[in-house]
């Protein structure tokens, strides 16, 4: 995004809108072309896209809950960013023994 503000001369509200616009256009081309070859999984897909959805409404009702506890709110992110640099040092950890 910085290259495309330097570039246009466009705001950051503009041209992240516009990254997210061309990324849209580019991963559903993708995703159809994937799935026309038939390399889409539709079972998993389907698995995927209900564990976002299940996921947006969860988030969306935490969001409104945390919304007036700040403190709770950063207490949470950071249990969550340990939580998954833990997970990430696990797995790395196991790769490298196990290769």
């Amino acid at each position: 995004m910085p290259g495309l503000m330097l570039a246009s001369g466009m705001t950051i509200a503009n041209a992240t809108a516009s990254s997210l616009v061309s990324v849209t256009i580019f991963g559903a081309t993708t995703s159809v072309n994937y799935a026309i070859s038939g390399l889409v999984d539709g079972r998993l897909t389907l698995l995927l896209l209900a564990g976002g959805g299940v996921g947006g409404i969860v988030g969306i009702r935490l969001s409104k809950w945390l919304a007036g506890r700040p403190r709770t709110a950063r207490i949470v992110l950071a249990i969550i960013i340990l939580a998954a640099s833990v997970f990430v040092a696990m797995q790395a950890g196991r790769n490298l023994w196990h290769t």
